[in-house]
Protein backbone atom coordinates (compact mmCIF):
# COMPACT_ATOMS: atom_id res chain seq x y z
CA UNK A 1 0.00 0.00 0.00
CA UNK A 2 1.04 3.35 -0.44
CA UNK A 3 1.27 6.22 2.06
CA UNK A 4 -1.50 8.09 0.48
CA UNK A 5 -3.72 4.45 0.71
CA UNK A 6 -2.29 4.40 4.67
CA UNK A 7 -3.81 7.98 5.36
CA UNK A 8 -7.22 7.02 3.42
CA UNK A 9 -7.36 3.88 5.16
CA UNK A 10 -6.91 5.58 8.93
CA UNK A 11 -9.47 8.81 7.43
CA UNK A 12 -12.15 5.93 6.80
CA UNK A 13 -11.47 4.04 10.07
CA UNK A 14 -12.84 7.56 12.04
CA UNK A 15 -15.27 8.48 9.49
CA UNK A 16 -16.46 4.83 9.83
CA UNK A 17 -17.34 5.26 13.56
CA UNK A 18 -17.06 6.72 16.41
CA UNK A 19 -15.40 4.02 18.43
CA UNK A 20 -12.69 3.99 15.79
CA UNK A 21 -9.50 2.58 18.11
CA UNK A 22 -11.57 -0.17 19.36
CA UNK A 23 -10.84 -3.27 17.15
CA UNK A 24 -14.13 -5.02 18.95
CA UNK A 25 -16.77 -2.36 17.82
CA UNK A 26 -18.35 -4.81 15.16
CA UNK A 27 -18.55 -2.04 12.39
CA UNK A 28 -14.91 -1.51 12.83
CA UNK A 29 -13.50 -5.23 11.99
CA UNK A 30 -12.60 -4.27 8.30
CA UNK A 31 -10.33 -1.37 8.84
CA UNK A 32 -8.14 -3.90 11.95
CA UNK A 33 -6.21 -6.61 11.77
CA UNK A 34 -7.30 -9.72 13.32
CA UNK A 35 -4.45 -9.08 15.79
CA UNK A 36 -4.14 -5.71 16.17
CA UNK A 37 -2.68 -4.92 19.08
CA UNK A 38 -3.02 -1.06 21.10
CA UNK A 39 0.28 0.25 22.77
CA UNK A 40 -0.29 3.15 25.15
CA UNK A 41 -1.76 3.94 28.24
CA UNK A 42 -4.89 1.99 29.02
CA UNK A 43 -6.88 5.35 29.31
CA UNK A 44 -7.57 5.31 25.59
CA UNK A 45 -9.46 2.44 25.67
CA UNK A 46 -11.09 2.67 29.05
CA UNK A 47 -12.72 5.57 28.29
CA UNK A 48 -14.77 3.65 25.48
CA UNK A 49 -16.24 1.86 28.27
CA UNK A 50 -16.77 4.32 30.61
CA UNK A 51 -18.81 7.25 28.39
CA UNK A 52 -21.50 7.34 25.48
CA UNK A 53 -22.20 9.87 23.22
CA UNK A 54 -18.90 9.87 22.09
CA UNK A 55 -18.09 12.24 19.18
CA UNK A 56 -14.43 11.87 17.26
CA UNK A 57 -12.91 14.84 15.28
CA UNK A 58 -9.87 14.53 13.42
CA UNK A 59 -8.07 17.84 13.19
CA UNK A 60 -4.86 16.25 11.07
CA UNK A 61 -3.44 13.45 9.38
CA UNK A 62 0.54 13.15 8.77
CA UNK A 63 2.03 9.86 7.13
CA UNK A 64 5.05 8.26 6.33
CA UNK A 65 5.74 5.17 4.95
CA UNK A 66 3.49 2.48 6.92
CA UNK A 67 2.99 4.94 9.77
CA UNK A 68 0.03 7.23 9.70
CA UNK A 69 -0.19 10.05 12.93
CA UNK A 70 -3.69 11.04 13.59
CA UNK A 71 -4.29 14.73 15.59
CA UNK A 72 -7.58 14.29 17.15
CA UNK A 73 -9.87 15.32 20.21
CA UNK A 74 -12.94 13.92 21.17
CA UNK A 75 -15.62 14.24 23.90
CA UNK A 76 -18.13 12.03 25.64
CA UNK A 77 -20.67 11.80 28.50
CA UNK A 78 -18.91 10.38 31.61
CA UNK A 79 -21.63 7.48 32.17
CA UNK A 80 -19.39 5.09 33.82
CA UNK A 81 -17.01 4.39 36.53
CA UNK A 82 -13.25 5.88 34.58
CA UNK A 83 -10.00 5.81 36.50
CA UNK A 84 -11.72 5.61 39.92
CA UNK A 85 -14.06 8.10 39.41
CA UNK A 86 -18.02 7.18 39.23
CA UNK A 87 -20.26 8.44 36.87
CA UNK A 88 -20.39 12.06 36.91
CA UNK A 89 -22.98 12.61 33.91
CA UNK A 90 -20.91 14.87 32.79
CA UNK A 91 -19.44 15.69 29.36
CA UNK A 92 -15.61 16.06 29.11
CA UNK A 93 -13.09 14.79 26.54
CA UNK A 94 -9.30 15.54 25.55
CA UNK A 95 -6.96 15.98 22.81
CA UNK A 96 -5.17 12.95 21.38
CA UNK A 97 -2.40 12.04 19.46
CA UNK A 98 -2.54 8.43 18.07
CA UNK A 99 0.21 6.51 15.85
CA UNK A 100 -1.44 3.82 13.57
CA UNK A 101 0.58 1.39 11.70
CA UNK A 102 -0.69 -0.26 8.31
CA UNK A 103 -0.17 -3.50 6.50
CA UNK A 104 -1.84 -5.55 3.88
CA UNK A 105 -4.90 -2.88 3.99
CA UNK A 106 -5.76 -2.77 7.50
CA UNK A 107 -4.55 -0.97 10.45
CA UNK A 108 -2.04 -3.28 12.33
CA UNK A 109 -1.09 -1.52 15.49
CA UNK A 110 -1.65 1.83 17.58
CA UNK A 111 -0.01 3.94 19.78
CA UNK A 112 -1.70 6.73 21.89
CA UNK A 113 -1.69 9.30 24.34
CA UNK A 114 -4.44 11.61 25.63
CA UNK A 115 -4.49 14.42 27.16
CA UNK A 116 -7.26 14.81 29.29
CA UNK A 117 -9.46 18.47 29.46
CA UNK A 118 -10.30 19.36 33.07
Amino acid sequence: MTVHDNKQLVQAAFQGHPLFCSPEATKMRDFYADDFRFVGPSTELAALDACSDIEVELDELIAEDDRVVARWHGTGLHTAEFLGVAATGRSGGGACITIFRCADGRIAEGWGNIAWAD
